[in-house]
């Protein structure tokens, strides 16, 4: 199994990162990367174990729907999800956001979990594990400038992402 995984400390409690993620909504997913097309919760409106939620998004140039449900959450600390399609589950059985304490802040961990045995038969090759790489950064950082924008002022509503990228 190989873990692909981006880390980024940013200067807000892990509480209100974990917060970001509770009320996520259709904007604040298309806001968070130039890549995220939409989302919507499916079951339930919030991240809680047993909720469903149906997003889509550019990954290595292309458009990727994935539905995915919640099965681990430890209130600011875990948020853990799986694909719903099976044929997912196979190739990619979870991602995880871990949220630490810090000095200065908090540390947000992003990990997609790949089974990699399998990728001959998918033709995954380096590059587009790459460019998947690349996509967590992008939203690390993203989410980085989005936290400490509303922590600096809270009145202050997300600023669009500029137009789709090619993560």
């Amino acid at each position: 199994m190989i873990v692909l995984e981006h880390s980024i400390e940013i200067n807000a409690t892990k509480e209100k990162l974990y917060e970001f993620f509770q009320d996520l909504t259709a904007d604040k997913y298309s806001m968070w990367h130039h890549d995220h097309v939409s989302f919507e919760w499916i079951k339930g409106n919030k991240v809680e174990v047993g909720a469903i939620a149906h997003g889509k998004q550019y990954v290595h140039g292309k458009l990727h729907p994935l539905t995915v449900e919640f099965t681990e959450l430890i209130p600011s600390e875990l948020i853990v999800f799986k694909p719903l399609p099976k044929l997912w589950r196979i190739f990619c059985p979870k991602f995880t956001w871990e949220f630490k304490s810090t000095a200065n802040g908090s540390m947000f961990t992003a990990r997609v979990f790949l089974r990699m045995g399998l990728s001959r038969y998918l033709r995954i090759t380096k590059q587009r594990l790459a460019l998947v790489r690349k996509h967590l950064e992008e939203e690390g950082e993203n989410l980085k400038r989005l936290i400490e924008q509303l922590t600096e002022s809270p009145k202050q509503t997300f600023k669009a992402m500029p137009g789709r990228g090619s993560a």
